[in-house]
């Protein structure tokens, strides 16, 4: 079916890229990893700024080990159990809802064991950044507004795994017409991919029972790879598929 557009509107399809990391541990356990690296932070407290520096003082101040702090966090998994097929019979009645918290719908750390029995597969949606990791994209194209912060979702898996999804800014940022040519808006969108990937390598991670050490379940930068058989990594658009699978 044709859609009417708008006068002077465009559709323009572009390449995306889809991540999923698939890691053999439960999700209430990363997402309290994910909390431990990325640390939340009030947006007043940022928009009270009045410079720069002032910025990247409190960035620093939520002791931040990823270089990442969380604007918001959103806990799907406590109202789509009240929707079949999530739903159960045996679902008691959720408690009160709380006073609404600074961060977004779901105080960020509320752990997963709080929400009670019954609840549905686990399902949360993270909105995390940092104003000075998206400056340097901003600088090259204020376009790049639409796509900061970034966000992330949690899905446990119904054998107690736990899948993370993202899409990759390079493509949302950097991938139409008008940006094609601007290789300094790939290349800084590349760089933040990089972070991304670090991260997610690092709450992958799980101790190696053979008595080695940690072992990676995603593979980062040149010349290192994964180690163990925690998790697969995938990065998919519309033209080839990547898939590596940690040994």
């Amino acid at each position: 079916m044709d859609l009417a557009l708008p006068q002077n509107a465009s559709v323009e399809t572009i390449p995306i890229q889809r991540l999923t990391v698939d890691v053999a541990l439960p999700c209430a356990e990363l997402v309290e990893r994910f909390r431990h690296h990325v640390p939340p932070i009030k947006a007043g407290v940022l928009r009270e700024q009045t410079s720069a520096e002032g910025i990247a003082r409190v960035i620093q101040e939520t002791g931040t080990k990823s270089g990442f702090v969380l604007f918001a966090e959103f806990d799907h998994g406590r109202w789509i159990r009240h929707f079949p097929p999530f739903s159960t019979e045996s679902t008691p009645p959720p408690p009160p809802p709380p006073p609404p918290p600074p961060l977004g719908p779901t105080a960020v750390h509320e752990r997963d064991s709080e929400r009670g029995r019954g609840a549905a597969l686990g399902a949360h949606r993270f909105i995390f950044g940092n104003p000075l990791f998206a400056i340097d994209m901003i600088r090259e194209s204020v376009e790049a507004t639409l796509h900061v912060p970034l966000d992330c979702g949690f899905v446990e898996q119904p054998d107690g795994s736990t899948r993370i999804v993202m899409l990759l800014v390079e493509g949302l940022i950097a991938g139409h017409s008008g940006t094609l040519a601007n290789e300094g808006l790939r290349q800084t969108t590349r760089e933040l991919q990089i972070k991304v990937f670090r991260l997610m390598a690092d709450i992958s991670r799980q101790v190696d029972t053979s008595g080695g050490a940690g072992a990676d379940g995603l593979s980062v930068g040149r010349g290192r790879e994964g180690n163990s058989n925690v998790a697969t990594s995938r990065v998919m658009n519309s033209k080839h598929s990547y898939s590596h699978s940690a040994k």
